[in-house]
């Protein structure tokens, strides 16, 4: 069965919606769009090759819709303060940005969240062209993360030169500075998680949380990494009550 050229640019506008997401709760428009994104990407394997772009294809040729458009546009912008209001928020400790001797594999999770973190913010700055950023970051994929790309490599780097474009075309504000946290283990799964917040020019921020996990050889993996609402900082007080 052939997925045709509107679920395409659907896909293509689920991925992008979600990277330039600025707000901690996103509008039902963008949240329903994601969703329906998500049950195009259950297919099968023989329908998973009708999504490959064509071999000519810029991001000056993936058509929004002026409906789309205007959801990207109106994307609601909504303060840590006026988050904090609303929800309960995770309380994490922000890091000094601290880059790690580059490796092959990183074992220790405060590392290669430190590398991950400055990869994401160069790419999603163009410090790095995307061919690069995905000769960097494919060895470290989990199989979960790969699953959700194009079989081929050639696809998937189309894919991330194409994402980086329409990240850019999007962005409300040049990001200007980037900030991470902790990150946080479960004892069950293994899986830690850690937020990358990107500073913008117009004094707003955009939110991610990245998740990781350790392969059976001990190799910190990528997971996933998607919009996130804010977090609190913790403060002296609270990390002195934390060691008590």
């Amino acid at each position: 069965m052939a997925i045709n050229q509107k679920k395409k640019a659907l896909l293509l506008f689920g991925l992008t919606a979600a990277m330039v997401t600025t707000s901690a709760c996103m509008p039902s428009k963008i949240q329903e769009k994601i969703e329906e994104t998500e049950k195009i990407n259950v297919i099968t394997k023989e329908e998973s090759s009708e999504l490959i772009l064509p071999e000519n294809t810029v991001p000056e040729d993936i058509k929004i819709s002026e409906e789309e458009k205007e959801v990207l546009d109106k994307l609601e912008k909504i303060t840590p303060e006026k988050a904090l209001a609303e929800n309960n928020l995770e309380i994490r400790s922000e890091l000094n940005i601290q880059l790690p001797k580059k490796r092959s594999i990183y074992k220790d999770e405060n590392e290669f969240s430190q590398f991950i973190s400055n990869l994401f913010f160069k790419y999603h700055t163009k410090q790095i062209v995307a061919a690069d950023f995905y000769k960097e970051i494919s060895p470290h994929f989990d199989e979960k993360f790969k699953s959700l790309l194009p079989e081929s490599e050639k696809e998937q780097l189309r894919t991330f030169e194409i994402l980086q474009e329409q990240f850019l075309i999007h962005l409300p504000s040049p990001i200007i500075n980037y900030k991470i946290t902790n990150i946080e283990i479960d004892a069950r799964t293994k899986e830690g998680t850690f937020y990358r917040v990107y500073e913008l020019q117009n004094k707003t921020k955009i939110y991610y949380m990245t998740f990781v996990k350790p392969s059976a050889e001990g190799q910190w993996l990528l997971l996933d990494d998607k919009p996130a609402p804010p977090y609190k900082i913790q403060d002296a007080q609270e990390k002195l009550d934390n060691v008590k």
